[in-house]
């Protein structure tokens, strides 16, 4: 999705009282493709609730999944597993191997952690989430994330076009189907997410509404405020070393996480003209959805191109004045 969700996961994922999951969906999605079946969110759902549970009775497809992945994606999408299935060959065989991860010891080390967290981007309906806010045994909490829609985009085609760094491709007019189908359902989406988490009564004080660009802005202070709503003490001084490391200085790697900082978040207006800017701006609900989030539209090309004019103002409050947002 580009919207800076890897970072953002990677905060809990290098917590020791985390059991973090990276994307557990695509595994989900996979399987069902392997069957010519449709991903469907019930399901998905279903697959979420049984890991939160630490019960995997029914994902057998997703413990063979995680044993067939490279050592490289075991450490990223189930790091608290990685020490104890994965060791190094003998000097004579350099690289790293990985054994068969098996339900019991899954289920065994999930139910150790103090806290299981998920980083998922195919959660359109946050509404979904209502039977696990109500379950008490999992206490569910939910952080939206959301990005400036002209700055997804732009990194979402400098993704598929990394070769050309300049985005040249991306001209007014010249979405695709695809991603102008995308840039409809995302800004739909997040306007209505942001509606279910202000004012359902479910999800009060178990809604974070978090914008990329505040995070990008003040990493270290944004961690903190989320791990204060997760339930968290502190932050661990290996969780702050590593944000800072990662947040002082520009790192090459389009799927890099760490690609947030306060210089990166809007690189996009150097990337982009006024014209596209402008063009995103207008489909489907995207206008409404960035005056939602406090997303500035531009005026002309020099204010587009002045990184010193900043495209951010306060995300509105809701309509009875009480935030469940970034303060």
């Amino acid at each position: 999705m580009r919207t800076g969700s890897s970072f953002i996961g990677e905060i809990f994922g290098r917590n020791s009282d985390v059991f973090y999951l990276f994307e557990p969906g695509q595994s989900l999605l996979t399987e069902l493709h392997s069957q010519g079946a449709l991903f469907l969110r019930p399901i998905y759902m279903d697959m979420l609730s049984a890991l939160f549970h630490c019960n995997t009775s029914s994902l057998n497809f997703y413990m063979k999944c995680l044993s067939r992945h490279h050592p490289f994606e075991v450490r990223k999408k189930v790091p608290r597993l990685f020490d104890l299935v994965c060791y190094k060959w003998p000097a004579a065989r350099p690289g790293i191997a990985c054994r068969k991860i098996d339900a019991e010891l899954f289920e065994r080390k999930c139910r150790e952690k103090r806290h299981i967290a998920v980083k998922s981007i195919r959660i359109w309906d946050i509404g979904m989430f209502q039977p696990l806010i109500q379950d008490g045994n999992v206490k569910l909490k939910v952080v939206h994330l959301v990005r400036d829609p002209r700055g997804m985009t732009a990194s979402r085609v400098l993704a598929m076009n990394f070769v050309d760094s300049t985005i040249n491709k991306l001209e007014a007019g010249s979405f695709t189907d695809e991603m102008q189908l995308y840039l409809m359902e995302y800004c739909s989406y997040s306007i209505d997410n942001k509606e279910i988490g202000y004012y359902h009564p479910e999800y009060r004080n178990n809604y974070f509404l978090l914008r990329y660009e505040d995070m990008a802005l003040d990493p270290e202070r944004v961690t903190q405020l989320i791990y204060n709503f997760t339930g968290f003490d502190a932050v661990p001084e290996n969780v702050s070393k590593w944000i800072a490391e990662n947040t002082k200085a520009e790192k090459p790697g389009i799927y890099s996480t760490t690609r947030v900082s306060s210089m990166a978040y809007q690189s996009w207006r150097t990337k982009i003209d006024f014209k596209t800017a402008k063009a995103i701006e207008k489909i489907g609900r995207c206008a409404e959805m960035m005056e939602h989030f406090g997303y500035l539209p531009v005026r002309d090309e020099s204010h587009l191109k002045d990184l010193s004019s900043s495209l951010l103002a306060p995300i509105p409050p809701p309509h009875d004045s009480q935030r469940y947002h970034l303060e």
